[in-house]
């Protein structure tokens, strides 16, 4: 818990320093919910500049084609998983599905013709 402790002392003097640097005027206040004691405020422009590094996409493999090298995956478009299509080793994905509920997963159907994602099988 000790190293917990000086871990969050070193992310808050980094706050404090980039506030600083930055002459950063607008903060962003905590929700109600929270509690905050004798943490300083983060500045907004800190927050926006590290929002970057938080948003990340994973793909997830679903099926193989039959007969070709190429494969189904899922990865996320916008809010929600979309079914992609990856028509060659180390290839551009494609995007097969626009729904605005989340896809679960996508087979190939009728050896490879056509595909079905998971909640219509």
């Amino acid at each position: 818990m000790h190293l917990l402790g000086q871990a969050l002392a070193v992310l808050v003097g980094f706050l404090v320093l980039g506030a600083v640097a930055f002459g950063a005027d607008e903060v962003i206040a905590p929700n109600d919910a929270l509690v905050v004691d004798g943490l300083p405020a983060i500045p907004k422009s800190l927050a926006e500049r590290s929002a970057a590094y938080s948003e990340s996409r994973a793909a997830t493999f679903q099926d193989w084609h039959p007969t070709k090298r190429e494969i189904l995956i899922l990865t996320r478009f916008a809010d929600v998983p979309q079914v992609h299509r990856v028509a060659f080793p180390g290839g551009d994905r494609q995007q097969l599905t626009f729904y605005s509920e989340r896809v679960g997963g996508a087979r190939h159907l009728h050896q490879g013709k056509l595909f079905a994602p998971s909640s219509w099988l």
